[in-house]
C-alpha cells in the first residue's frame, strides 16, 4: 500500500514527464513548420526534387533532416553540431528502416575543421561538394574573433575574462565564404529575437542578431554573394530595401546564398 509521500512522488514524476514530452513534441512540430519556408529557398527540380543530391546540416537538431530525407530523397544528409541532441543515434539508426537516405550524424563544431575533414573524408564527400549547406537558427553562433560588440549596445558593458555577456562581431563576408566552401548553395533560417536572451551562447559565440546587425549583413551580401530573401519577403538579395521596417513585421529571416559566378 502507497503512502501519501509516495504518491506525490509519483504524480510529480508523471508531470515532469508529461512536460517533457509536449516540449519533444513541439519541437518536432515546430522543425515541421520552419522547414516549410526553408524548402523554398532549396531550389528543387519538381520532377526529381533532391534526389542525388547531398546536404550537409549545420548545428543539426537532426528532426529537420529526418523530415527532408522523407520528403525530398536526398542523397545523403550529414548532420554536424558540437551539442549534437541526445535524439541523433536513434534518428539515425531507425531512419535506415524506411528512407533510402544515409542520414549520418557527428560531434563536431563547425570552426574545428581537422574533424570536419575526417568526417567528409569517411563520408567520401569532397570539401565543396555538398549541394545545399543548411544553417538553421545557429548563424547567431558563427560568431568568433575576441572583438566584443556589446559596448554598441550597452556603454556601460565591461568586458571580463569569462566573456559570460559578450558577444562577438559577425563577420559576413568571412563567415559565408566559409559556409560556401562545403557547399554550392548556403540556406540559413535564423530567429530574430534580437530582445531575447540566448541561452546557448557561449563564451562571445551567440547573441541573436540586432536589426542593425541585420542591415550590416544585407549591405555587405551583394559585394560577394548572389541569392534570394525568401522571408520576411521574397526578392534578390541585392533588391532589399527597408530591412529595419520588415523585421518589425517577423520573428524569422530567411535566404539562401551562393557564390558570384567569377
Amino acid at each position: 500500500m502507497c503512502d501519501e509521500g509516495s504518491l506525490v512522488k509519483r504524480l510529480e514524476k508523471c508531470l515532469n514527464e508529461k512536460d517533457d514530452l509536449l516540449d519533444e513534441l513541439n519541437e518536432w512540430t515546430e522543425c515541421l513548420t520552419e522547414l516549410a519556408t526553408i524548402e523554398d529557398a532549396f531550389g528543387i527540380n519538381a520532377e526529381s526534387g533532391l534526389q542525388g543530391k547531398t546536404i550537409l546540416d549545420v548545428g543539426t537538431d537532426c528532426i529537420k533532416s529526418l523530415y527532408i530525407a522523407l520528403k525530398h530523397k536526398p542523397r545523403k544528409i550529414v548532420g554536424i553540431s558540437d551539442a549534437l541532441p541526445n535524439r541523433a543515434s536513434d534518428i539515425e539508426q531507425q531512419s535506415r528502416l524506411f528512407s533510402a537516405t544515409k542520414i549520418r550524424f557527428y560531434d563536431c563544431n563547425f570552426f574545428d575543421e581537422t574533424t570536419l575533414e575526417k568526417i567528409l573524408t569517411r563520408e567520401k564527400i569532397g570539401k565543396g561538394e555538398f549541394n545545399i549547406v543548411i544553417v538553421s537558427k545557429v548563424l547567431h553562433h558563427l560568431r568568433f574573433g575576441d572583438q566584443c560588440v556589446v559596448h554598441e549596445r550597452d556603454e556601460k558593458h565591461k568586458c571580463d575574462g569569462s566573456e559570460k555577456d559578450c558577444i562577438y562581431r559577425f563577420e559576413t563576408e568571412d563567415i559565408f565564404e566559409k559556409l560556401l566552401e562545403y557547399g554550392k548553395r548556403v540556406v540559413v533560417y535564423e530567429a530574430f529575437w534580437p530582445h531575447e536572451t540566448d541561452d546557448d551562447k557561449v563564451r562571445g559565440r551567440g547573441g541573436y542578431f540586432t536589426v542593425r546587425e541585420w542591415e550590416s549583413i544585407f549591405d555587405q551580401i551583394p559585394s560577394k554573394f548572389r541569392g534570394e530573401l525568401i522571408s520576411p519577403k521574397r526578392c534578390s538579395i541585392d533588391k532589399i530595401e527597408k530591412m529595419a521596417e520588415e523585421l518589425r513585421k517577423v520573428d524569422i529571416v530567411c535566404f539562401y546564398l551562393e557564390k558570384k559566378p567569377s
